[in-house]
């Protein structure tokens, strides 16, 4: 944590711990890892690993409020363990976009080619 306490992550818990205590920072629906603070303490992210589909990168406040899923529009899309660039300005990931087995690529000439 910024300010010097510990984060763990327990069960579908954030929990922050530190000389005055141990408190739950917040819940998240699955299993979270590959936590990353941004260079100016601001933000939290972290990638939120789900049994019903792809590893999704997420955010937080120090203080636990604004728990939001980053790029929702990217469904179906995983994307994960990204790192903030040392001035802040830029976070990068991974990204893994599944084709089913046995699907269809196209070449540019209109060709069709045998995926997976």
């Amino acid at each position: 944590m910024p300010n010097g306490d510990l984060l763990i992550a327990r069960n579908n818990g954030l929990l922050e711990t530190g000389p005055g205590g141990t408190r739950k920072l917040a819940s998240v629906p699955d299993l979270s890892y590959w936590f990353r603070w941004s260079p100016n303490g601001r933000a939290l992210r972290f990638t939120l690993s789900s049994a019903n589909g792809p590893n999704t990168i997420w955010e937080i406040s120090p203080d636990g409020s604004h728990l939001h899923r980053l790029l929702p529009q990217w469904a179906g899309v995983g994307h994960s363990e990204g790192s903030w660039t040392p001035d802040g300005k830029y976070f990068l990931f991974q990204v893994v976009h599944q084709k089913p087995r046995g699907s269809l690529g196209h070449a540019g000439d209109g060709r069709s080619f045998p995926q997976g």
